[in-house]
């Protein structure tokens, strides 16, 4: 045993005993491998909290719920663009907005604001907006485009833009001056738009002129209440000119049918054109109030596609135009 424990192998190869203070080279390498070893995780989850700040919202997957209450869209000239829900402001360069139960209405609204040479994106994926199932919302825009740029919808399931009557709006009312836009890439979706009092379906409010709709894709409805347009301008009055409604295309795969508003006896206010101007209210060479229908626009459907039609119904005088796609 004495010899064993002479001559063997020794039990503390570093050559240092148990008492002794000072750690072995052993222990300072495993001790610098598990320094490094933290330094290593921490300097992982740094870099992935830095790439998560870094990615686009939109790449987050934010969820936006029409119920949750009103949302507005802001894109800016700086390139950036923003949803603001009550209290939930983010960044989202193509948000979606949706519903939990599109088979129940809702009075809460949309609003798009975009600057000068920017574009605003949003997808519609079933919503029903309806601002007359409030009475205490009758007078909001189920659905407004406001700024000096573009806006571009993309349509997924059912959609309904409702804007209350005395709202004197659009459905989808287009404040913007640059081009309104709607497209739908998955051939899955559509939109009913209906115009409060003197409003279009799509396009202007009553006593305001719209231009620059494309619509690219999607069955579309669009109905102008009270002299309103289907698609266009908004109801007139005695005083001002016709409210307008130009430079209109629809193309690809859309199936648009756009129905104008009717005349409102009351006011002697002509009936809005399917696709055009608002009614107006006019006189006669005996200074009678009378109603004037709103002047029909042809739409530029060169690109629609083959066998697409577009129905156009101008109310008061109850005719319908089909303008069938020609195969561009």
């Amino acid at each position: 045993m004495q010899a064993f424990l002479q001559w063997g192998t020794p039990l503390h190869r570093e050559g240092t005993s148990r008492c002794d203070p000072r750690p072995s080279a052993r222990q300072v390498r495993d001790t610098d491998a598990g320094g490094n070893r933290i330094e290593r995780r921490l300097f992982a989850l740094a870099l992935a909290l830095l790439l998560a700040v870094s990615l686009p919202v939109s790449a987050l997957d934010l969820d936006w719920y029409i119920d949750d209450g009103d949302i507005t869209i802001n894109a800016t000239a700086d390139g950036k663009q923003t949803v603001k829900q009550g209290n939930k402001d983010a960044a989202d360069d193509d948000p979606t907005i949706t519903q939990r139960d599109s088979s129940k209405e809702t009075s809460n609204t949309i609003t798009i604001d975009a600057d000068e040479h920017t574009t605003a994106n949003v997808t519609l994926d079933g919503v029903n907006i309806n601002t007359d199932a409030d009475a205490n919302r009758r007078s909001e825009t189920a659905f407004r485009t406001e700024g000096e740029g573009d806006v571009n919808i993309e349509l997924d399931g059912s959609n309904t833009l409702w804007s209350g009557y005395s709202s004197n709006a659009a459905g989808l009312n287009k404040g913007n001056s640059g081009t309104l836009t709607i497209n739908d890439e998955d051939n899955n979706g559509t939109l009913e738009a209906t115009g409060g009092y003197g409003g279009a379906g799509i396009g202007g409010g009553q006593h305001s002129s719209a231009s620059d709709i494309t619509i690219t894709g999607g069955t579309i409805t669009a109905r102008g209440s009270n002299g309103g347009a289907g698609i266009g301008g908004g109801a007139s009055d005695i005083n001002g000119p016709y409210c307008n409604g130009s430079n209109i295309t629809i193309s690809g795969d859309a199936q648009v049918k756009a129905q104008g508003g009717t005349e409102h006896n009351e006011y002697n206010e002509g009936a809005g054109a399917g696709i055009g101007n608002g009614g107006k209210q006019g006189k006669n060479e005996a200074g009678k109030k009378v109603p004037v229908d709103g002047d029909k626009v042809e739409p530029d459907t060169s690109g629609l596609t083959e066998k697409r039609e577009t129905r156009i119904l101008h109310t008061r005088r109850g005719y319908g135009k089909r303008l069938s796609g020609e195969g561009h």
